[in-house]
Protein backbone atom coordinates (compact mmCIF):
# COMPACT_ATOMS: atom_id res chain seq x y z
CA UNK A 1 0.00 0.00 0.00
CA UNK A 2 1.43 3.58 -1.21
CA UNK A 3 2.07 6.25 1.16
CA UNK A 4 -0.41 8.88 1.62
CA UNK A 5 2.57 11.26 3.34
CA UNK A 6 4.00 14.02 1.57
CA UNK A 7 7.46 15.43 1.92
CA UNK A 8 7.13 18.92 3.62
CA UNK A 9 10.25 20.06 0.97
CA UNK A 10 9.79 18.81 -1.85
CA UNK A 11 6.08 17.27 -2.09
CA UNK A 12 6.90 13.55 -2.69
CA UNK A 13 5.63 10.71 -1.03
CA UNK A 14 7.12 9.62 1.93
CA UNK A 15 7.30 6.60 3.41
CA UNK A 16 7.95 4.86 7.47
CA UNK A 17 11.48 3.25 7.45
CA UNK A 18 12.59 0.97 9.96
CA UNK A 19 9.55 2.75 11.70
CA UNK A 20 12.16 5.36 12.90
CA UNK A 21 12.11 7.64 10.05
CA UNK A 22 9.98 9.55 7.17
CA UNK A 23 11.87 9.34 3.94
CA UNK A 24 11.06 10.43 0.62
CA UNK A 25 12.44 9.60 -2.53
CA UNK A 26 14.79 12.78 -2.84
CA UNK A 27 15.86 11.32 0.68
CA UNK A 28 14.61 13.79 2.69
CA UNK A 29 14.85 12.61 6.43
CA UNK A 30 12.93 13.50 9.24
CA UNK A 31 13.59 11.27 12.29
CA UNK A 32 11.10 10.10 14.78
CA UNK A 33 11.83 11.61 18.71
CA UNK A 34 11.72 8.76 21.27
CA UNK A 35 9.05 10.72 22.68
CA UNK A 36 6.90 9.77 19.76
CA UNK A 37 6.97 13.02 17.19
CA UNK A 38 8.04 13.92 14.24
CA UNK A 39 9.32 17.39 13.49
CA UNK A 40 8.76 18.74 10.09
CA UNK A 41 9.45 22.17 10.34
CA UNK A 42 12.70 23.27 8.24
CA UNK A 43 13.94 25.84 10.80
CA UNK A 44 13.07 26.71 14.58
CA UNK A 45 10.56 28.76 14.95
CA UNK A 46 9.97 31.04 17.85
CA UNK A 47 6.38 31.62 19.10
CA UNK A 48 5.08 33.52 22.22
CA UNK A 49 3.71 30.58 23.72
CA UNK A 50 5.05 28.52 26.59
CA UNK A 51 4.49 25.93 28.97
CA UNK A 52 3.07 27.80 31.32
CA UNK A 53 0.31 29.05 28.43
CA UNK A 54 -0.26 25.06 27.84
CA UNK A 55 -0.66 24.12 31.21
CA UNK A 56 -3.52 26.78 31.41
CA UNK A 57 -4.48 25.45 28.44
CA UNK A 58 -4.59 22.03 29.48
CA UNK A 59 -6.64 22.70 32.66
CA UNK A 60 -8.69 24.25 30.86
CA UNK A 61 -10.00 21.67 28.13
CA UNK A 62 -9.52 18.39 30.19
CA UNK A 63 -10.26 19.57 33.85
CA UNK A 64 -12.91 22.07 33.61
CA UNK A 65 -14.38 20.59 30.27
CA UNK A 66 -15.13 24.27 29.07
CA UNK A 67 -15.18 22.71 25.38
CA UNK A 68 -17.13 19.68 26.79
CA UNK A 69 -20.46 20.19 24.20
CA UNK A 70 -17.86 20.72 21.29
CA UNK A 71 -15.66 17.68 22.29
CA UNK A 72 -18.99 15.39 22.51
CA UNK A 73 -21.03 16.46 19.18
CA UNK A 74 -17.26 16.03 17.32
CA UNK A 75 -17.44 12.49 18.91
CA UNK A 76 -20.85 11.40 18.18
CA UNK A 77 -20.02 13.02 14.56
CA UNK A 78 -17.00 10.61 14.02
CA UNK A 79 -18.51 7.37 15.94
CA UNK A 80 -21.51 7.71 13.77
CA UNK A 81 -19.84 8.27 10.71
CA UNK A 82 -16.24 7.19 10.20
CA UNK A 83 -14.92 3.92 8.45
CA UNK A 84 -12.42 1.35 10.04
CA UNK A 85 -9.00 2.68 10.54
CA UNK A 86 -10.04 6.18 10.79
CA UNK A 87 -7.65 9.31 11.13
CA UNK A 88 -8.56 12.26 13.43
CA UNK A 89 -6.46 15.44 12.66
CA UNK A 90 -6.04 18.19 14.87
CA UNK A 91 -3.60 20.93 12.70
CA UNK A 92 -2.83 23.92 15.64
CA UNK A 93 -2.92 20.68 18.08
CA UNK A 94 -0.98 22.88 20.94
CA UNK A 95 -0.57 20.01 24.03
CA UNK A 96 -3.11 17.89 22.26
CA UNK A 97 -5.97 18.08 25.22
CA UNK A 98 -8.60 18.27 22.45
CA UNK A 99 -7.68 15.71 19.91
CA UNK A 100 -6.95 13.42 23.68
CA UNK A 101 -10.63 14.06 24.90
CA UNK A 102 -12.30 13.65 21.55
CA UNK A 103 -10.54 10.75 21.41
CA UNK A 104 -11.30 9.36 24.78
CA UNK A 105 -15.08 10.16 23.95
CA UNK A 106 -14.72 8.21 20.74
CA UNK A 107 -12.72 5.45 22.50
CA UNK A 108 -12.23 2.95 20.08
CA UNK A 109 -9.19 1.02 18.55
CA UNK A 110 -9.62 1.93 15.06
CA UNK A 111 -9.06 5.98 15.61
CA UNK A 112 -6.03 7.11 14.83
CA UNK A 113 -5.47 10.51 16.04
CA UNK A 114 -2.89 12.83 14.58
CA UNK A 115 -1.96 16.35 16.05
CA UNK A 116 0.02 18.92 14.49
CA UNK A 117 1.67 22.13 15.91
CA UNK A 118 4.72 24.63 15.35
CA UNK A 119 5.32 25.25 18.99
CA UNK A 120 7.81 23.53 20.42
CA UNK A 121 6.61 23.82 23.97
CA UNK A 122 3.22 22.10 23.02
CA UNK A 123 4.48 18.88 21.02
CA UNK A 124 7.07 18.29 23.79
CA UNK A 125 3.77 18.51 25.76
CA UNK A 126 1.56 16.74 23.30
CA UNK A 127 4.28 13.56 23.10
CA UNK A 128 4.27 13.78 27.16
CA UNK A 129 1.09 13.71 27.81
CA UNK A 130 0.30 10.53 25.48
CA UNK A 131 3.36 8.82 26.30
CA UNK A 132 1.32 7.72 28.98
CA UNK A 133 -1.55 6.41 26.84
CA UNK A 134 0.45 5.02 24.62
CA UNK A 135 3.42 2.38 24.78
CA UNK A 136 6.67 1.86 22.38
CA UNK A 137 4.37 -0.76 20.69
CA UNK A 138 1.21 1.01 20.12
CA UNK A 139 3.40 4.28 19.16
CA UNK A 140 5.29 2.02 16.71
CA UNK A 141 1.75 1.29 14.91
CA UNK A 142 0.44 4.63 14.61
CA UNK A 143 3.50 5.22 12.61
CA UNK A 144 2.44 2.47 10.50
CA UNK A 145 -0.58 3.43 10.31
CA UNK A 146 0.13 6.88 9.38
CA UNK A 147 1.68 5.62 6.00
CA UNK A 148 -2.05 5.02 5.11
CA UNK A 149 -3.89 7.89 5.93
CA UNK A 150 -2.63 11.55 6.39
CA UNK A 151 -1.46 13.93 3.52
CA UNK A 152 0.94 16.52 4.21
CA UNK A 153 1.45 19.23 2.09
Amino acid sequence: MSSKLRCPLCHEFVEVRALSSLVCINNHTFDFAKQGYVNLLQKPVNTQYDDALFDARHRIISKVELYAPIHNRISDIITNQSAENSLLFDAGSGEGSHLKMIQHKVNTETLTGVGLDISKAGVMMAAKTMRGRYGLSEILQIRRLLTNHASLY
